[in-house]
């Protein structure tokens, strides 16, 4: 088998009009209508979500050097440097943002259609999470491929760091940055989430 590096994969790039591309809500809509395709949901437990995105913009998203966008993260920055994490997550619009994303891909995404995956089961088990997803969209790799793929996104930091884009990877790290008061609001506010894809309510624990 040829290394990766050398495998021309291009065909599966341009074949019938794909869209690649990232996103934290289903902004297309209505406008097209995608429930004929087989689609991936890559999905992840909110809390953890809310405290990444905390520290992402709070240390490790990159701020233009100059300009307007420059000016406006900077000023956001500063003004997160005094708001606590507890603060920041239990905002309304924020809880809000996280609820509207979630129920416009169940609004848009055909059931059938779409092969759901969480974080928590794929971050140590990323071969086995890219076979299963190249056989819901019809694609082939050999096991070394797949096994080349995982190996080089398999990224684990020893410890947590605030300040690099891979802050850490384990699952459940709300619990270690979130009140217990905190984490209990959040829990209820985000209920439906929760339940429909078997994320359990937090336990309380001693701080």
């Amino acid at each position: 088998m040829p290394a990766l590096i050398n495998t021309d994969m291009s065909s599966l790039f341009f074949e019938r009009g794909y869209a690649y591309l990232g996103f934290r809500s289903y902004w297309i809509g209505d406008q097209y209508d995608i429930t004929q395709n087989k689609c991936i949901l890559l999905i992840r437990d909110p809390r953890d979500a809310m405290v990444s995105h905390y520290f992402s913009y709070l240390y490790s998203h990159g701020i233009p050097a100059s300009g307007p966008i420059s000016e406006t993260m900077s000023n956001n920055r500063a003004k997160l440097l005094d708001t606590d994490i507890n603060e920041y997550v239990l905002r309304p619009h924020f809880v809000n943002s996280f609820k509207n994303a979630f129920k416009r891909y169940e609004e848009f995404l055909d059931p059938q259609a779409t092969r759901v995956y969480r974080y928590e089961d794929i971050i140590y088990h990323k071969q086995e999470w890219l076979s299963d997803m190249l056989s819901h969209l019809g694609l082939q790799l050999s096991d070394d491929v797949t096994l080349q793929i995982a190996k080089k996104h398999d990224i684990r930091p020893s410890r947590e760091d605030p300040s690099k884009h891979i802050r850490q990877v384990a699952p459940g790290n709300y619990r270690r940055h979130l009140t217990n008061e905190t984490i209990e609001r959040l829990d209820d506010a985000l209920d439906h989430i929760l339940e429909k894809y078997g994320y359990d309510r937090a336990e309380k624990v001693s701080l």
